[in-house]
Order: C-alpha cells, then structure tokens, then sequence
C-alpha cells in the first residue's frame, strides 16, 4: 500500500472489483505478498484461484475515475506490467489487468506478445505533483478489454 495514494477505502474498492470479478469465474482471489516490482516500490500483487486452491489466474486490479471510451487506451505502469508476466511464466497462468472504469468494467490478458506491441511512453499522473507518478507506462487500447458487466462493482 502506497501510504501517500492507497487508503483502506481505496483498497476496499478494488477488493470488491477482484471479489466480483472471481465470482463470475467461480473463483477466489487472494493477495500475494509483497513483491518489488522497481527500485522505488513495491505493490502487493492479486492472484485468483480456484475454490479448490488451485491457482488459475494472475491479475492486476485497478480503478479509474473516468468513463471507458474517455481516452482510446489506458495507460498503466509498464514495470507492474513486466513484473506480472515474470509471475504469470513461473506460474505457468495467465495474468490479466482487470479495471473498473465509471461505466463499466473490463479486463485483458497481458501476453509477452501484446506486451511488445502496445506503445510505451512516458506518462502518468500529473494532477499530484509528485515526480514519482510519472514513469514509462504502456498503453493499452481499450478496444481490447472484455466488457465483464456494466455499470459501478455496487451496482
């Protein structure tokens, strides 16, 4: 958790995206552990499972205050993307990003291939004024996302 950024009501949210995201797949998710995914941080990353403990996915769930469609792609940092992909080859899984936009939620699988093709670019937030949210990200266009349901993860 990101003591500046991440709270427990923001956690909160997207446990709830991972919650009912793997109920649609008849599975459970539950967190990873730590791991560093740059010199500068660390994320806790999601996996989901299977009831019977069998590990069958690895996702990266996030939340976004816009509407898909705003922006033709989505721009996510290209170092949680790798990180994701090393964990996806041990596991012999896929990994997916899962997102919940205003209007809908979506989800991606992230392949090596998908990975060399999508734009890198350097990008992030800029309404915060921290260096540290501008990086090298990778865009993903939202065309690719799988509509999961539509509306708000309360609706």
């Amino acid at each position: 958790m990101s003591p500046l950024y991440e709270d427990e009501a923001s956690l909160s949210v997207e446990r709830r995206i991972a919650d009912r995201a793997a109920a649609l797949d008849g599975c459970l998710f539950e967190k990873f552990p730590l791991w560093r995914h740059s010199r500068q941080t660390q994320i806790e990353g999601q996996f989901r499972k299977e009831w019977s403990g069998r590990l069958v996915k690895l996702v990266e769930v996030k939340d976004r205050k816009h509407r898909i469609g705003e922006y033709e792609t989505l721009i996510i940092d290209e170092e949680k993307l790798k990180t994701g992909l090393v964990w996806a080859s041990l596991c012999r899984e896929p990994f997916h990003v899962i997102i919940q936009w205003e209007n809908c939620c979506g989800s991606v699988e992230v392949t090596k291939e998908r990975f060399r093709e999508w734009r890198s670019a350097k990008g992030g937030r800029e309404d915060r004024g921290d260096a540290h949210d501008i990086d090298v990200v990778k865009h993903i266009p939202c065309r690719l996302f799988r509509i999961l349901w539509k509306g708000w993860v309360y609706a």
